[in-house]
């Protein structure tokens, strides 16, 4: 059975990410603040990766700040903790042989509509994904890399948006983002490598 790290993965994208990929077959680990976990903080983080050992699969999804934060808080969340729980897996994924390394990023992280630091962490991660998607000892031992970039996404909490002013007349559901990204985990996404792929309905601008 193949293990997942999903960070941030109790609410959201996140936890839609951890049931379907659970649905397929894969144990998840999870954590968030409400479990006593700051991604912000290195320290959290250690004891993150200490406690769940190894994964096949990385889910990097703790983020967000495009209405909350610090500056620093959101560079933190976005970009170092991607960093820091990359390079932990990366030492068992490359000897397994196998590895899917996954960021959930942002459609701001390719076009303008957010914070200004919310939009630099986004396409921060877009950038870094897409460079070590060319690192040989990595992919040449079977682990890739691909950032998931959505569009408005309707989750509890966040604040309702006029959904006429959208394409389809209406937002992306959690389930539809995790759908894309087990798919990505799966061996029939074996060469897709280095994609930073928005899946937004058609919100976005960019082409």
């Amino acid at each position: 059975m193949k293990r997942a790290m999903v960070t941030g993965g109790t609410r959201g994208i996140g936890a839609a990410i951890v049931a379907e990929l659970e649905r397929n077959g894969i144990k998840c680990v999870t954590f968030s603040r409400s479990f006593g976990y700051d991604a912000t903080k290195p320290e959290d983080r250690a004891r993150v990766k200490k406690m769940c050992g190894s994964c096949d699969i990385l889910i990097n999804n703790v983020g967000g700040g495009g209405r909350f934060g610090t500056d620093a808080e959101v560079w933190e969340k976005n970009v170092g903790a991607m960093i820091d729980f990359t390079e932990w897996a990366m030492p068992h994924m490359v000897k397994s042989g196998w590895g899917r390394v996954i960021t959930i990023s942002s459609i701001h992280g390719k076009e303008y509509g957010s914070r200004p630091i919310f939009m630099a962490a986004k396409s921060a991660q877009i950038a870094w994904m897409k460079g070590v998607s060319k690192v040989r000892d990595y992919v040449r031992n079977g682990v890739t890399f691909n950032t998931v970039c959505p569009g408005n996404v309707q989750v509890d909490g966040k604040p309702i948006i006029n959904a006429q002013e959208f394409p389809m007349g209406r937002l992306g559901t959690p389930a539809e983002v995790a759908k894309l990204v087990a798919f990505l985990c799966s061996n029939n996404a074996s060469w897709i490598n280095g994609a930073a792929i928005t899946i937004d309905g058609g919100e976005s601008n960019a082409l």
